[in-house]
């Protein structure tokens, strides 16, 4: 279970895409934690990309059980949007994991340090398949009502490529704080669970919900 939440976690941040973020998270109605998200212009290997820094942490119970965890990643992207690296670091429980993972053409090389224990994982893009670092762009443009489009993640807790579909709701009303806002909605389909974007016309977050009670505001 604290998995799979953590997981979750993961992929709600890494949906809140604007030039900088903060975030409140909600668990059941109530604050347990917060998250924020930068963008900003930069280069890699000498080429230029654009830079992508994350972080949450929050402190919460979770079936009956205290839990308390920080995430931070940072990605880069090409111009063109394809994944050039990534970077995790999650610590919890007193242990920290620090992925690094490098995409080369159809592989993904990822090194793990696990509280010192190392490792190295080799991921293949499946044949097809594209691994985003937002699918939301794509599909807030192309804007017909039940429109679909699958890609992969990658999770860190668990070092593997995860398929999610996301597909275009259209619009709808959202309940934030008791008040109704008129948003567009977008599922984000996991195999662990379904995750709910709230968006303006323009992808900016009005509010994220995932199973459990989970929700992400903007502040």
């Amino acid at each position: 279970m604290k998995r799979t939440f953590l997981a979750l976690l993961l992929a709600l941040t890494a949906l809140v895409h604007a030039d900088e973020s903060w975030l409140g998270l909600y668990l059941q109605g109530v604050k347990v934690g917060y998250a924020t998200y930068a963008s900003r212009d930069d280069s890699y290997k000498g080429k230029p990309a654009l830079r992508s820094d994350s972080r949450t942490v929050m402190n919460a119970g979770l079936l009956g059980q205290a839990m308390s965890l920080r995430m931070e990643s940072t990605s880069w992207t090409s111009v063109a949007g394809a994944p050039l690296a990534m970077r995790f670091a999650t610590s919890s429980a007193g242990r920290t994991q620090i992925l690094d993972a490098r995409f080369d053409g159809p592989t993904i090389t990822v090194e793990i340090d696990n509280s010192g224990a190392k490792s190295k994982k080799v991921l293949r893009v499946p044949d097809g398949g594209r691994v985003v670092d937002d699918p939301l762009p794509a599909l807030l443009q192309r804007g017909v009502a039940g429109a679909s489009s699958e890609f992969y993640v990658l999770d860190p807790t668990t070092v593997s490529l995860v398929k999610n579909t996301a597909t275009f709701k259209g619009s709808e009303e959202a309940l934030v704080k008791g008040v109704k806002v008129r948003a567009i909605r977008v599922d984000i389909v996991d195999p662990r669970a379904t995750l709910r974007a709230f968006l303006t016309p323009k992808g900016d977050l009005v509010k994220m919900e995932g199973p459990m009670g989970i929700e992400m505001l903007p502040e």
